[in-house]
């Protein structure tokens, strides 16, 4: 089946599974007592590490019934402030042989608004089970210097349904995008973001929704002590690690686009480690890339990682997976000791 077929095909079943809200929470509730371990991070109250990450559920469409299989969080997105259809098909390959699959989307979403009424249609924040993240991205026709307005539309529309933002900086299928999280724009960028986030919360006499950032794994070391700077100078909740990278393995036929799944563990692990060490754990970390089986959650558990994103791995995986990888993590299985 085309990979993108597969994808639409898996909305649709977990769609079905979530119109079933009877089931659905019944399910829910026996998964979520699987390997029981609930983290206390952000102010939020996880059931468990083991979250999926953004690019499965773009618009909403399906996240009551991913919320069945036990995820201990789940981020939506990337959600933009308009529909945004993204790139020609076909976009998206997998690559079983590297255990890896190539998306050239190019944040195909319903958009914000649409997305807003198919949340307020479900539990609101403080009925639900888990947290629901929502990433959002840049409309590929808006200019970087509008990058600010165009973020805080999708924001505002939004912010009555998240738990947390993860503000998407770093995904390789839009032109120029990346280069948000250079210093001349980054800081500028963060500042505004957070004060309207203030704004808001002081309006209503509530707290700040916490914001993550969610980083690429090409950037140097140099470039990433630059962004853990002014991360903490402008109070970002913690950082997600990492996008999509576009440098494949030497013996991987590459189609354009982001890779994920086991050529990103490498980049993902030792980010998730350096930025644990530089910042001596007081910035937390997300990791989110090549998370395939008990070894390399482990791995990212030991290197300092607070979080587990995972998605390659469902895919490849199936439902069960997530219950596999909390397994794995509250039995503390780590193969090579």
């Amino acid at each position: 089946m085309d990979a993108e077929r597969a994808y639409d095909f898996s909305i649709a079943c977990y769609r079905t599974l979530g119109q079933f809200r009877v089931l659905a929470k019944f399910l829910q509730k026996i998964n979520l007592e699987e390997a029981r371990r609930p983290v206390s991070l952000f102010g939020l109250h996880f059931p468990n590490r083991v979250g999926l990450s953004a690019g499965f559920d773009k618009s909403a469409e399906c996240w009551e019934g991913l919320s069945a299989l036990g995820f201990g969080f789940i981020e939506i997105g990337s959600v933009t402030s308009e529909r945004q259809p993204g790139n020609l098909r076909p976009r998206v390959f997998f690559n079983p042989y590297h255990e890896a699959c190539v998306n050239n989307t190019g944040l195909n979403n319903d958009g914000a608004k649409s997305v807003a009424r198919r949340l307020a249609r479900g539990p609101l924040k403080n009925e639900r089970a888990l947290p629901i993240g929502i990433n959002i991205g840049k409309m590929k026709s808006v200019p970087l210097e509008n990058a600010i307005q165009d973020f805080w539309e999708t924001f505002r529309t939004l912010a009555d349904f998240a738990d947390y933002f993860t503000l998407n900086l770093s995904n390789p299928n839009l032109p120029k995008l990346q280069t948000l999280q250079h210093r001349s724009y980054l800081a500028d960028l963060l500042k505004g973001f957070q004060a309207e986030n203030e704004k808001r919360a002081k309006k209503l006499g509530a707290k700040k929704i916490p914001i993550l950032l969610k980083i690429s794994p090409d950037m140097s070391f140099a470039q990433l002590d630059e962004v853990i700077s002014i991360a903490q100078d402008n109070a970002i909740a913690g950082i997600v690690a990492c996008n999509t990278t576009t440098t494949p393995p030497s013996t991987m036929r590459y189609k354009e686009g982001g890779i994920s799944g086991k050529p990103l563990f490498q980049k993902t692990f030792d980010r998730v480690r350096y930025i644990h060490k530089a910042t001596e754990g007081r910035l937390p970390v997300i990791a989110s890339g090549g998370i395939l089986d008990a070894v390399s959650a482990g791995a990212m558990i030991d290197a300092g990682a607070s979080l587990l994103q995972i998605h390659t791995g469902f895919l490849f995986n199936g439902p069960s997976f997530p219950n596999y990888v909390k397994r794995a993590i509250a039995e503390k299985v780590r193969p090579w000791l």
